[in-house]
């Protein structure tokens, strides 16, 4: 007759030295792992990007103080002041939303700032895909009624670290290359955890498929999406302000990490502004 034993279940070690436990363990460990490098390099590059973004702009204020007279020097410190300390008070009664739904917008994926990107398709719940229903257009007809989701390099019900970023919008726009100075972003109808948190906006003035290749676009913003506290669902951040003195004819704007450990980046709407 075979004898049992109790076992005290709250003594158990965490892993057990089985070769099954093991190999759990170590995913763990390893998937543990692979999202504190995963989350330290999006820092890193975070930090790099605004440095980058302040020097563009130091250089672009200086350019514009020497073509100024000195009896609008007290101006050009008010505004060097503005910049640093709330850039959206700059914001203008004349400042337009540049996206309409005429214009063109594809969906990409395996995209980061300055490098390539891959076209994302529409089918169902696969790798670099969205739903029909969900499409990139969705994110730019001014309804937030609607949505667009991308998996990114995941499927659906696929929860792990870097699900739903590197994914985003090629926007090329009708109107002649505009001065884009913000943007706005809103939420999706569900899973606050797919909500995008920190982004990038870069501009291009090349066309084809070369808005596929990573040196068409050089870098405007990157940074805060201002939705990091949730806002509710269908609701919009505040228009993220930022200096520029260029002008393009397109728009990559793609998504560095969401909300929470989900799979996939969704939202309702992206605007563009400026003049």
């Amino acid at each position: 007759m075979m004898q049992t034993s109790k076992v005290d279940v709250q003594n158990l070690p965490t892993c057990n030295p089985s070769a099954r436990s093991n190999r759990i363990c170590k995913f763990a460990s390893k998937r543990k792992l692979t999202c504190l490098i995963y989350f330290t390099l999006i820092t890193i590059l975070i930090v790099v990007g605004s440095i980058v973004s302040f020097y563009v702009a130091s250089k672009s204020l200086k350019k514009t103080a020497k073509s100024t007279s000195s009896s609008t020097v007290v101006n050009k410190q008010f505004v060097v002041t503005t910049v640093m300390t709330d850039a959206r008070s700059l914001i203008k009664k004349d400042l337009l939303p540049l996206i309409t739904p005429n214009d063109t917008i594809y969906g990409v994926y395996e995209a980061f700032m300055g490098y390539n990107s891959t076209i994302a398709l529409p089918y169902t719940n696969g790798t670099g895909q969205y739903h029909s229903d969900e499409s990139p257009s969705n994110a730019c007809d001014g309804n937030i009624a609607t949505k667009y989701v991308n998996f990114g390099r995941c499927a659906a019900n696929t929860q792990i670290c870097g699900c739903g970023s590197q994914t985003g919008l090629h926007i090329e726009l009708k109107r002649s290359a505009p001065l884009v100075t913000g943007f706005q972003i809103c939420t999706g109808d569900d899973y606050p955890g797919r909500d995008p948190i920190l982004v990038t906006l870069e501009g291009s003035n090349h066309s084809g498929t070369d808005l596929l290749v990573g040196f068409s676009w050089s870098l405007i913003y990157v940074g805060d999406s201002d939705l990091k506290s949730d806002t509710g669902r269908r609701r919009c951040g505040t228009i993220q302000m930022f200096p520029n003195s260029n002008r393009y004819k397109n728009y990559r704007f793609l998504i560095l990490s969401v909300r929470q450990v989900l799979d996939c980046a969704q939202y309702s709407e992206l605007q563009l502004y400026g003049y």
